[in-house]
């Protein structure tokens, strides 16, 4: 808990430091688990799921601008095992830091890392799933957004995972990383 108010002060002083406008925003997710080891590496099927959150919107007449954002994500994927089909599903919360580049006023680019807590999971046979899983999280998010009106926002974006969140005593060398695929809307107020 003393992560997300770290998390939660650091996008408030953040979006302090220049003219913005905060904002709802929510989509689609399509989030998947990387697992490699060497060589050899796999992926499950893509679980279809949620984020949800608020933004800070950056106004202003720079063209590069600092945009946080608050997120609570559903992540995770589908796997076939000899249990049968499973659902992992991870509920993180998101702290993107983005670098926005906006050349015209309806559209912007943007990339920049974020942070993220493991704060849920579900259970496959009475185990918690976030027990196999790491707490923290950093990705490499970059994608792009349109702006319809005075507050209306839409865009996409791609979340690459950096960081090995495997967290299994017994998986050797296997490295798991998130990769999720976000479509959202968004209202500023």
């Amino acid at each position: 808990m003393k992560h997300i108010l770290f998390l939660a002060a650091l996008v408030a002083s953040l979006s302090c430091y220049s003219q913005t406008r905060t904002g709802l925003k929510g989509g689609l997710n399509i989030a998947n688990l990387h697992y490699s080891a060497g060589n050899e590496s796999v992926k499950g099927d893509p679980l279809t799921s949620f984020h949800v959150g608020f933004v800070f919107f950056p106004e202003g007449s720079s063209a590069v601008s600092v945009q946080p954002e608050i997120l609570f994500s559903m992540q995770g994927n589908k796997l076939s095992t000899p249990l049968g089909n499973v659902e992992e599903k991870l509920g993180y919360v998101n702290v993107p830091i983005l670098i926005k580049y906006t050349p015209a006023p309806v559209f912007s680019m943007y990339a920049g890392p974020q942070l993220g807590m493991l704060v849920s999971s579900n259970k496959i046979n009475g185990t918690s799933v976030k027990d196999y899983y790491k707490e923290v999280d950093i990705s490499l998010s970059f994608g792009c957004e349109f702006k319809a009106g005075e507050n209306m926002l839409f865009g996409a974006r791609y979340n690459l995972g950096m960081m090995n969140v495997d967290d299994f005593d017994d998986s050797g060398d296997i490295k798991v990383t998130n990769q999720v695929t976000q479509i959202y809307l968004g209202i500023l107020f």
